[in-house]
């Protein structure tokens, strides 16, 4: 996780958290079966949960290559990129 100092016009610096890579899971056994929102939340604990929805609403959580909903059921073998 990285943080950038911003400075904007007439404010303080702000600390946002911003991700400089993609990063890539690949669903196992023991997973499958298992809600997208509740997978992201064990696997990127950091990651806060309307920041999570959000990312999965502007498509920077994707599952193979496509579009997901938080409620969607994982499957063996499946990709979820975060960007």
């Amino acid at each position: 996780m990285a943080k950038y100092k911003l400075c904007y016009p007439g404010q303080k610096y702000r600390f946002l958290w911003m991700p400089l890579f993609m990063k890539e899971f690949v669903i196992g056994e023991n997973d499958a079966g298992q809600r997208l929102d509740k997978f992201l939340k064990k696997a990127v604990p950091l990651l806060p949960p309307s920041a999570m929805y959000k990312f999965i609403r502007i498509k920077r959580i994707k599952r193979n290559n496509g579009r997901c909903k938080p409620e969607e059921k994982l499957v063996s073998g499946d990709r979820l990129q975060l960007y």
